[in-house]
């Protein structure tokens, strides 16, 4: 008489995250331009009348990247290199954490990411707006605040060509109302990460392997 029998190996999938850094302004670009000039953002003719390092906001490291513009006009863009092209590739999510000052003077105003754009060269789709709207309001008497703000870029992966440019490009705008103070209007950038998924982590729950045993 024969015996057979199976012991199974029970597994689950633990999701896990790294994140890819594309940004952390620690006194240097990081290959970040101002978009509407394509000028490096420590240019002499932009920082610090439009850009500037700022150790207030910072979430990596001992500094950030403070955007002093008003309106849509200090758009921040990065052409990515080809090692930053497979990790955007081998990613779904851009994060950025944003921060902004306590508004002291009482007029409000805002602070946020419009879009945020791929754009891609070749058979790619080319400029491609994502709705993003990271916004952080100010009003009297608000505090200093950060939020981390995260968009997922998935939809649009299979049309693009890495084997051309992969462009990021962070559509800003700011206001402060009326308000004579330039502080109220900054805004600072930190920890701008794609996060990439890891491989799988197996966790074993059962006996492992297949057993098979014959009894006679």
């Amino acid at each position: 008489m024969k015996k057979l029998i199976v012991l199974l190996c029970l597994a689950c999938v633990v999701p896990a995250h790294a994140g890819v850094v594309i940004g952390d302004w620690e006194g240097n670009t990081d290959g970040w331009v101002d978009r509407p000039t394509s000028l490096s953002i420590d240019d002499p003719s932009l920082m610090p009348s439009k850009y500037d390092y700022s150790t207030y906001g910072a979430t990596l490291g001992s500094q950030s990247i403070r955007v002093t513009q008003l309106g849509q006009n200090a758009s921040l863009k990065l052409q990515l290199t080809p090692a930053q092209k497979l990790d955007f590739m081998a990613s779904d999510i851009l994060s950025i954490d944003m921060s902004v000052a306590a508004d002291t003077l009482g007029v409000g105003g805002y602070a946020k990411i419009v879009d945020l754009v791929i754009n891609n060269g070749g058979t790619g789709p080319g400029w491609t707006v994502l709705d993003w709207d990271a916004n952080l309001s100010f009003w009297g008497g608000s505090s200093a605040r950060t939020e981390t703000f995260e968009i997922d870029y998935s939809s649009i992966k299979a049309s693009i060509d890495p084997a051309s440019y992969i462009q990021i490009i962070l559509i800003t705008n700011g206001s402060r109302a009326t308000s004579p103070d330039a502080t109220a209007a900054d805004f600072n950038f930190d920890n701008a990460q794609l996060l990439v998924p890891e491989p799988a982590t197996m966790v074993l729950l059962g006996l492992g392997g297949l057993m098979l045993r014959r009894r006679k």
